[in-house]
């Protein structure tokens, strides 16, 4: 990917808690988490209506919970067995893609594999295509033009 602006790479770091915090957000798409309420909130209900069958809202009340258990866990494993994910990681982007690559691995999406981007307090969370899979970048290491710039391609381009 070759990049047709000035100033849009950039290198940052991550700790091993945030690398695992974000992993996780990416692997809870907002579509499971509304699967993991709605199935929580059936199975209170049941329970208030006070259902025959006492084993399928305890089923619906504990499924989300050892969900988010166990892929909270799975994250912590990913992190692990993958230190990559704590080195030194260079983004660059231009209006072509984004471009992320460590001394493990290269990775260069387009823009339109690009499905969602979440603006939280500290980083940009990008949701690619494949289920997932995304980068956390965080926005300490962006300049607020590079900010601007990065949304604006992802935003205009794909998500």
């Amino acid at each position: 990917m070759e990049s047709d602006t000035s100033g849009t790479t950039i290198q940052y770091q991550l700790s091993r808690e945030d690398t695992i915090a974000q992993l996780w957000r990416l692997m809870l798409s907002r579509r499971i988490r509304i699967k993991l309420v709605v199935s929580f909130l059936c199975g209170v209900v049941l329970i208030a209506l006070g259902t025959q069958r006492p084993i399928l809202p305890f089923v619906l009340i504990v499924a989300p919970v050892g969900f988010l258990i166990l892929s909270r866990r799975m994250a912590h494993r990913v992190v692990a067995q993958h230190p990559e994910f704590l080195e030194t990681q260079t983004v660059s982007f231009d209006s072509i893609g984004i471009s992320i690559s460590n001394t493990v691995m290269s990775v260069q999406m387009p823009w339109k594999r690009v499905r969602n981007v979440t603006d939280t307090k500290n980083f940009y969370v990008f949701r690619f295509d494949t289920f997932g899979s995304g980068a956390i970048i965080p926005k300490r290491a962006l300049t607020a033009e590079q900010s601007e710039q990065l949304l604006s391609f992802a935003r205009s381009k794909g998500a």
